[in-house]
């Protein structure tokens, strides 16, 4: 038997097939030069990786709780918890990724309806 502070403390697994993809859109105020510079930094600087990776990490560590609600209250207790978590977000800041990620998710009926539960 292993020594339990020598055990691992980290461990991963791939839950599929959710996943994120992070793009622009361009406000009707915005002219078409402040739209492209937007862009090119998104491309440049790899954002949509970065917040994918993000999102990933975010949905791993909600798991248990966004499970649990699930189980014991089925999906529309995930929705409420989901809408929740977006329209705080929201609140703080629209341009977040964890706004964009918390509105897709409630606005994802496959997710809330065990689309989590890894196969």
């Amino acid at each position: 038997m292993a020594c339990p502070e020598r055990s691992p403390r980290i461990s991963t697994r791939i839950y599929s097939p959710a996943f994120f993809r992070f793009y622009t859109i361009k406000p009707d105020t915005w002219h078409d030069i402040k739209y492209e510079r937007i862009n090119n930094h998104f491309r440049l600087f790899e954002l949509e990786k970065l917040y994918a990776s993000h999102s990933g990490e975010k949905l791993a560590m909600n798991y248990f709780k966004i499970n649990r609600l699930f189980e014991t209250s089925g999906a529309l207790s995930v929705k409420n918890f989901l809408e929740d978590s977006w329209l705080s977000m929201r609140n703080a800041n629209i341009n977040l990724w964890q706004t964009a990620t918390y509105e897709a998710l409630y606005n994802s009926n496959w997710y809330q309806e065990g689309g989590f539960i890894p196969e």
